[in-house]
């Protein structure tokens, strides 16, 4: 178990970040470096000034250009086979929220009078 040097709380190993040895969590890391500094990270988007205007086109085209087309798709049978079986398995839960739902609502309904 590591302690953050910053706020004294236990650090997870997602949110681990070392420097020099000293453990920090991510978020207390970026704080205790602009309280090193004196600075806040921040940036004013009015200091810009050579923006270029892009057109919609052109990201478009962009986007064309990285996109991906499955032409075909070869999977044997019984692998789809074990496939479909354990998608409508998992699709049961899915089922019983829907009716729970279904349900709810109906006797919520019936119980303000607003179906007969």
């Amino acid at each position: 178990m590591e302690i953050c040097a910053h706020c004294g709380r236990e650090v997870n190993f997602a949110s681990r970040m070392e420097d020099e040895g000293v453990v920090f969590h991510m978020s207390c890391f970026s704080q205790q470096f602009s309280d090193e500094i004196g600075t806040e990270f921040s940036m004013d988007v009015g200091d810009v000034e050579d923006v270029e205007d892009v057109s919609v086109d052109s990201y478009q085209t962009e986007i064309h250009a990285k996109s991906v087309t499955i032409a075909d798709f070869n999977m044997p049978f019984w692998s789809m086979v074990v496939f479909m079986v354990k998608w409508s398995i998992a699709s049961i839960p899915a089922f019983l929220i829907l009716l729970l739902i279904t349900v709810v609502t109906l006797l919520t309904l019936t119980k303000f009078g607003l179906l007969n």
